[in-house]
């Protein structure tokens, strides 16, 4: 076999095998209670993380390689390269403790899953774990080889939605500014929040969506005037004066806003849990669209995936009660989703590797050690 196809193996056979783990761990005590076998969920965790850790790819490696080098010197970190100032500082912290910068990737790497993986371990009530791991996988993991701050920053949004669904303002926010010093495009998360504050669950779903689609058609009527400012000259090359929408967000979000609004959950820990995946899925609409105008705008659409992984289990598996005019079986009706969920996951995952492998740089896969799948 050749390297790309080497690559794509090596991928797929790390994704599978630690998201069956991850399955693997799910169990359930009684008829409501789950819990998680934490070695099980460990090797999860383990084989996801080895990827990311002994990886030597991706388009930024050198970028971030010279940021660490440097790190000590923080005028070329914040001023020159105009690095935010929370990764700036980390950087110089961990560079004060070793100047092994494949410590350092590895270490960015574990808090990365490790933030994911502590969020959908509390959510283990509400959310099935081995499916969010799936979801994540599927568009949230191979990324991180490349853009590491921006998904490390996101990581830490993931890990702050469940204060957003339990309204704890303070904590939530708090979570927003640390992100926001790792990358700043992680403020964006604040529309949310007065999204949530300001409606406090007082409009009914479609009326949302009636709400985020004139957001949708103004955005698109003046996308021009929208986005002929210029945020930082660090994000100039990104601007986009004119584009053509695509029917790919649509693809991707319909599904999820379709379910989250013809479902309610049983609890009320599922239900805060809904309505937080409902505001964030209409909000990567919104923002994966204006992504077709300005590059940058696009790639924010990451802190919202939490909407994809986290769809609480009462909404994800009873399709029957979604409509009454459709009459499955319970066995059927179990088959039918998994087929369905898992087709979307993979879906998601297959078009990210045919359209950004080798542009993210990380097609083919090199480790520390030199050695290329």
């Amino acid at each position: 076999m050749d390297g790309s196809t080497l690559t794509i193996v090596w991928y797929m056979s790390t994704i599978i095998i630690g998201v069956l783990f991850a399955f693997m761990s799910y169990k359930k005590r009684n008829k409501e209670v789950y819990y998680i076998d934490k070695k099980v969920m460990y090797i999860s965790f383990i084989i996801l993380w080895q990827l990311l850790a002994f990886a030597k790819c991706g388009t930024d490696n050198k970028s971030y390689k010279i940021l660490f080098d440097n790190a000590k010197d923080l005028q070329f970190t914040l001023g020159y390269h105009q690095i935010e100032l929370g990764f700036g500082l980390f950087n110089y912290l961990f560079r004060c403790i070793t100047d092994n910068y494949y410590v350092y990737n590895a270490t960015l790497a574990f808090i990365f899953l490790l933030l994911i993986y502590v969020t959908l371990y509390r959510l283990k009530d509400q959310v099935h774990f081995g499916w969010g791991i799936l979801a994540v996988c599927s568009m949230f993991y191979l990324q991180f080889m490349n853009l590491k701050r921006i998904y490390l920053a996101a990581a830490i949004i993931f890990f702050a939605i469940p204060y957003l669904s339990k309204k704890k303002w303070g904590k939530y926010i708090a979570c927003v500014i640390v992100a926001s010093l790792i990358h700043t495009s992680a403020i964006i998360m604040v529309i949310p929040f007065g999204i949530q504050f300001v409606l406090k669950n007082r409009i009914k779903r479609y009326q949302m969506i009636v709400l985020f689609g004139l957001a949708f058609l103004g955005i698109y009527l003046f996308r021009n005037q929208l986005f002929s400012w210029k945020v930082s000259s660090r994000y100039t090359a990104y601007g986009v004066q004119e584009a053509q929408m695509g029917i790919a967000q649509f693809v991707y979000h319909f599904p999820i806003i379709w379910v989250l609004k013809n479902r309610s959950s049983k609890t009320r820990a599922e239900l805060n849990i809904e309505q937080s995946c409902f505001t964030l899925a209409l909000c990567s609409f919104v923002l994966s669209s204006m992504g077709y105008f300005v590059e940058m705008i696009g790639r924010a659409s990451i802190y919202f995936v939490f909407a994809f992984a986290a769809i609480p289990k009462e909404v994800q598996f009873n399709w029957k009660n979604i409509s009454s005019r459709i009459s499955f079986g319970r066995q059927a009706n179990k088959i039918l989703m998994i087929l369905l969920w898992g087709g979307y996951y993979a879906l998601r995952l297959i078009v990210y590797c045919r359209s950004s492998l080798f542009s993210d740089g990380i097609m083919p896969y090199i480790n520390i050690w030199g050695i290329t799948f």
